[in-house]
């Protein structure tokens, strides 16, 4: 008897029906014993009918293959071109406020390597960096400018540094020494702090960046000693300068 097909769902089930057992005479009629009838009950047809089910391969659900990799137009381009792309999309805004947590990047610089490392200088040489210092705390430029470095980026960026007053002299002796050897490019000045009085200490310190910055060509310890005169003078506008 050939198969039959039956369609279920979504897969395609073969059913095979199995000959009943074979009778040792042509027909059933002739070989029953008297009084009994011909047609098997239903214990002889359980054991003699049985169902298979075979599930069609081709019909089983296959897993989607990986999609293709496909190249960006964009690195394609001339370099030229690409530059000038590059700046309309990073050259929106011209102050970035970098804070403790880092600071706002334009999404293009995270689509891959080889943009970023174009887009990157452009980004930096485009923008001024603010940085938001509490107590002479020289460790938040620090970190942006040797992040820099870790990308071997070669560019000069422009930055400024707002504080509030909180006098440390620790703080400010070590930035000052980080300025004097070029691992901070940040400097202070005077109208960089939010407060409005402490006129004089905030022309002090000022003053003490300038004299590292048109004096760099002594060494930090003879650098050191006369930075330490202006001690007494800021301490003279606030005692905290002396702890």
């Amino acid at each position: 008897m050939p198969p039959l097909w039956i369609k279920l769902e979504d897969m395609t089930v073969q059913t095979t029906e199995l000959t009943t057992q074979r009778q040792e005479d042509t027909t059933a009629d002739d070989e029953a014993p008297d009084g009994e009838s011909a047609t098997p009950n239903k214990n002889q047809l359980s054991h003699t009918s049985h169902v298979h089910y075979h599930v069609s391969p081709s019909n089983q659900q296959l897993a989607s293959p990986p999609p293709e990799r496909q190249d960006s137009h964009l690195l394609s381009l001339p370099a030229e071109l690409k530059l000038t792309i590059y700046e309309l999309v990073i050259c929106t805004h011209i102050q970035v406020n970098v804070g403790p947590e880092g600071y706002h990047r334009p999404g293009l610089l995270a689509t891959c390597k080889e943009i970023r490392a174009d887009a990157l200088s452009i980004f930096c040489s485009t923008h001024t960096f603010c940085f938001e210092i509490t107590e002479f705390d020289f460790r938040l430029p620090l970190r942006f400018q040797q992040g820099l470095k870790e990308a071997k980026l070669k560019t000069d960026f422009k930055a400024v540094a707002y504080t509030k007053w909180k006098p440390n002299w620790a703080n400010l002796i070590e930035w000052l020494k980080l300025f004097h050897s070029g691992e901070i490019k940040v400097a202070l000045r005077g109208e960089m702090f939010h407060e409005l009085n402490y006129r004089a200490a905030k022309a002090e310190v000022a003053m003490m960046f300038r004299i590292v910055e048109y004096m760099d060509d002594l060494s930090w310890e003879r650098m050191e000693q006369y930075l330490c005169k202006s001690r007494p003078t800021l301490a003279a506008s606030d005692p905290r300068w002396e702890k």
